[in-house]
């Protein structure tokens, strides 16, 4: 087998051993053992050539980390959450948990682990209420399109 070298910071075998992810200033790709790419992300994820990418326990997500953390869906690689450390901090960091319940950040002098709030769950509809009213917030004005389908 043979991956293509971007300049990875960062390799991990899946836990039950069967798929790779890479991580680099170009981007995440993620491979089976056998070579085969299951999907690449071409955007830069990182400024830091120094990110790191670790597997969930239940190797269903990505764990990316560098100053911050973002949790990736490994079958897809679609971006799920991005956790910005304390912005305040000279060296900010966060780290997730690879059984993705806590969340650890740096202030100026201190560490703290908070739990990760679960995903929402339910109708985007009420998914959405939810989080205006925990912010205080009213949405205002919205425009939505149809998207033509290849039905």
């Amino acid at each position: 087998m043979r991956i293509p070298y971007h300049g990875w910071s960062s390799i991990a075998f899946s836990h039950d051993g069967k798929r790779i992810a890479g991580a680099s200033k170009r981007g995440v790709s993620l491979w089976k053992t056998d070579g085969t790419l299951i999907w690449s992300s071409p955007k830069p994820v990182s400024k830091r050539p120094q990110m790191a990418v670790r597997w969930s326990l239940d190797d269903s997500k990505l764990i990316l980390s560098d100053d911050e953390s973002s949790i990736v869906d490994s079958a897809s690689g679609e971006l799920l959450a991005h956790l910005d450390p304390e912005p305040r901090s000279p060296q900010p960091r966060s780290f997730v948990s690879p059984d993705l319940r806590y969340v650890v950040k740096r202030g100026r002098s201190w560490w703290s682990v908070q739990p990760l709030p679960q995903p929402e769950d339910g109708p985007p509809a009420r998914v959405l209420a939810g989080i205006l009213e925990q912010g205080g917030l009213q949405l205002r004005g919205a425009e939505m399109e149809r998207v033509a389908s290849g039905r």
